[in-house]
């Protein structure tokens, strides 16, 4: 049975009719808040013979509660920008993985709001891009900012916890090439030497010289076993780096397990502010990183995501399934789904309060709700059409405890603000406890 879901909002802009909504991302503080990533339905081979001003590309901020002047600010970008992240501890930071391997950093102003309509003219341009020859070499496919516990140097070690501060400094990207980059957005700190603990340049910059080639403080080249052969990923999933290693996903549809740091971390001081550790510590092309290969889809992840009640579990999702996987029995996912025939799946969402409710998206305009508190593993409890084109991309907000909204982009260029049902917001007492019985009692009594 198709119902429909209750429609908040339709935001549509005329520099984004006729593209693909292909990124949203959520203010961290403003949850009215949020930025789209538009992209061509250009083949590669078009995208070549454009020039440079033809390449210019967008990302627009809505305010998703305003109906009556939603548009809060234009982004440009040189080119077409496919992934795009806030900082979750500086929200006037933010980041753009570029289709050209680089990275664009923008800074955001403090005070968005709708009472100066935004144009090309007051359209806010990337502080600074990396340097192309350190950048990738193929397109940036994810994005992750590492937690403000967690700062690594240009050695990969892990940095003293006296240097740390409540802010995140550094993330990681990922692409196509095989290639994890850690950069830090304090460049120019470092290029100047105030910053040794985390890097020290061959040569200081001087401070009233504007130039600033901004690279990645470390690299890990991510192989197959035996194998000089990279292995191109698609997706990293978040917080998966406390203990160390790192998820993705492979284009191929293989898990890969990555190991970023060391086996052992200690508070001890090492050399330059690090925490000790071997010095096996250092990643570079002569180390083995991969922990280990799963099978887990047969075409690219489109989601990887970890649950927010149970960390030990995380979902994957390509376009024919979906697999639900417990960290407790890496060897096999604890639930498949049916495979889907007619349309694809596009993306998918956990519940942010409810630990047994999964939200997908699909190629035919449709969200499906699938409710694992009710024990019916075979189908969705609930399939909602909200558009009639393909949807690209698809976000849950929570603006407060009675407003939970699903934001949705489709493959037109419209941004659709949909509410949840009621029924899958209030938090169901037992929900916990349910799936861990389902999901992970069951993969530990099975292994």
């Amino acid at each position: 049975e198709i119902s429909q879901l209750m429609e908040f909002h339709h935001l549509v802009d005329p520099i984004s009719k006729g593209k693909r909504v292909i990124s949203i991302d959520n203010h961290p503080i403003n949850s009215n808040i949020v930025a789209i990533s538009l992209c061509t339905h250009s083949s590669f081979e078009e995208r070549l013979w454009k020039s440079i001003d033809e390449q210019q590309s967008h990302l627009l901020m809505y305010d998703i509660k305003q109906h009556i002047s939603p548009l809060l600010a234009i982004l440009k970008s040189p080119v077409e920008c496919p992934v795009f992240r806030f900082n979750p501890t500086m929200p006037k930071l933010a980041v753009g993985g570029l289709v050209n391997g680089e990275v664009a950093l923008f800074q955001i102003p403090s005070e968005l709001t709708n009472s100066m309509k935004p144009t090309f003219d007051n359209h806010i341009s990337p502080d600074v891009i990396s340097s192309p020859e350190s950048s990738h070499r193929q397109m940036v496919s994810d994005i992750l900012w590492l937690p403000p516990g967690i700062q690594l140097n240009s050695k990969g070690r892990l940095v003293q916890e006296s240097h740390l501060t409540d802010v995140s400094h550094q993330f990681i990207s990922c692409s196509g090439d095989g290639i994890i980059l850690v950069w830090d957005v304090r460049a120019r700190d470092i290029a100047m030497g105030k910053l040794p603990f985390i890097a020290r340049p061959k040569q200081l910059m001087k401070k009233d010289d504007k130039s600033l080639k901004w690279v990645p403080i470390f690299r890990v080249r991510v192989k197959h076993f035996d194998s000089s052969s990279a292995i191109p990923l698609c997706k990293m999933m978040k917080k998966s780096l406390e203990d160390g290693n790192l998820l993705c996903s492979a284009t191929s549809g293989d898990l890969v397990s990555v190991k970023m740091l060391a086996d052992v971390v200690t508070s001890t001081p090492f050399s330059d502010g690090e925490r000790a550790r071997p010095e096996t510590a250092q990643i570079d092309a002569t180390r083995e990183v991969v922990n280990w290969i799963r099978r887990d889809h047969y075409r690219p992840a489109l989601t990887l995501e970890q649950s927010p009640f149970l960390p030990e579990l995380f979902v994957s999702v390509g376009d024919s399934n979906f697999n639900i996987w417990s960290r407790t029995c890496e060897d096999e996912p604890v639930f498949s789904s049916p495979n889907m025939y007619i349309a694809k799946y596009t993306g998918g969402k956990w519940s942010p309060t409810r630990a047994g409710i999964l939200y997908l998206s699909t190629t035919d305009g449709k969200v499906q709700i699938w409710n694992f508190e009710e024990g019916d593993l075979i189908k969705p409890s609930m399939i909602c059409s909200v558009a009639a084109l393909s949807i690209e991309t698809m976000e849950y907000i929570v603006c407060n405890d009675k407003e939970h909204f699903l934001v949705i982009g489709d493959s037109n260029g419209s941004l659709r603000v949909v509410a949840v049902p009621i029924s899958f917001v209030t938090e169901a007492t037992t929900s916990t406890d349910t799936i861990r019985s389902n999901f992970v009692s069951a993969s530990c009594l099975s292994s």
